[in-house]
């Protein structure tokens, strides 16, 4: 068992509270708080970075899982913890869309990385049950924003995930999330003249 440092927290999902990891820093902790760590969402979740590992992916813009681990606080998931250079958790997307200005000042990077993410979710073959600023994250280095990553809501949720294995209807369905993905920060971001920018020319 690991005990947890409440001072490490992170952030909050539907599900589960996030920690640093007390043994690794460049390690974080899951903990379930709703009693939902068999739940089948959280069985399929497991269930496909599984099969993740088993196909050999790039895990260049994903986060990785690292296993369960049991804690004070109740069972929990390790995963890999998205840093900048500084060793402080790396910003959301969310965050650098959230005001003009902020993604006027990372403009130029920002477009760059939108299209490379897009890129490697259909290259890897990754299928995510949504796409949402909020669980993609901006790495820094000294230069500026470097990387985005996927931290959470991975998965396939069809009762026989059919698309895990075959690749054409694995690219019609990352498709799809994409093109929901850019409406929901045309919807939520219209005032965003750069944000608006940036995606006409995706």
């Amino acid at each position: 068992m690991i005990t947890i440092d409440k001072k490490s927290y992170i952030g909050k999902g539907n599900h589960r509270e996030v920690y640093r990891h007390p043994e690794n820093n460049k390690l974080c902790v899951k903990i379930v708080f709703d009693g939902s760590e068999n739940s089948r969402q959280v069985i399929r979740e497991k269930s496909y970075y599984k099969h993740l590992e088993k196909r050999n992916i790039s895990w260049e813009m994903l986060s990785r899982y690292h296993g369960d681990v049991i804690t004070d606080m109740g069972p929990a998931s390790v995963f890999e913890l998205i840093t900048d250079h500084d060793d402080e958790v790396s910003k959301t997307l969310e965050y650098y869309i959230s005001e003009s200005e902020i993604t006027a000042a990372h403009y130029d990077e920002l477009r760059v990385l939108l299209y490379e993410f897009r890129d490697y979710l259909a290259s890897q073959r990754i299928i995510t049950k949504t796409l949402d600023p909020g669980n993609i994250v901006c790495q820094k280095n000294e230069q500026g924003i470097f990387r985005l990553s996927v931290i959470d809501n991975i998965g396939n949720l069809d009762l026989i995930p059919i698309s895990n294995y075959i690749d054409f209807l694995a690219q019609k369905k990352i498709h799809r999330r994409w093109i929901r993905f850019e409406k929901k920060l045309r919807n939520e971001h219209s005032d965003n003249a750069p944000l608006m920018r940036i995606l006409d020319k995706l």
